[in-house]
């Protein structure tokens, strides 16, 4: 057995061990999305008293109208949601 052939397979491994980590990256970066778009739909279930299916159709329907991913404002649904469980735990604090 030759380097060359040596180096052709570490060369092989390597690109794929890199393509794989690639792979997992972006499934990862898709999983933590899916659960920001389903926290905000929960938060949306809960606040406007509606299904599931709904708060997904008024994501959709008010990221597309807005020129948004529904990602983007999912995050912001949360966002806004945190900051306001924030501002009441400190007004039940009081003074």
């Amino acid at each position: 057995m030759g380097s060359s052939s040596d180096d052709t397979g570490l060369a092989r491994l390597a690109a794929t061990v890199e393509r794989l980590r690639g792979e997992l990256r972006e499934a990862r970066r898709a999983a933590d999305e899916r659960a920001l778009v389903e926290l905000a739909k929960g938060i949306l279930v809960e606040r406007l008293r509606c299904g599931p299916a709904q708060a997904a159709e008024q994501i959709a329907a008010i990221a597309a109208r807005t020129g948004r991913s529904e990602v983007e404002l999912a995050a912001d649904v949360v966002n806004r949601a945190a900051d306001d469980s924030i501002a009441d735990a400190a007004r039940a604090a009081g003074p």
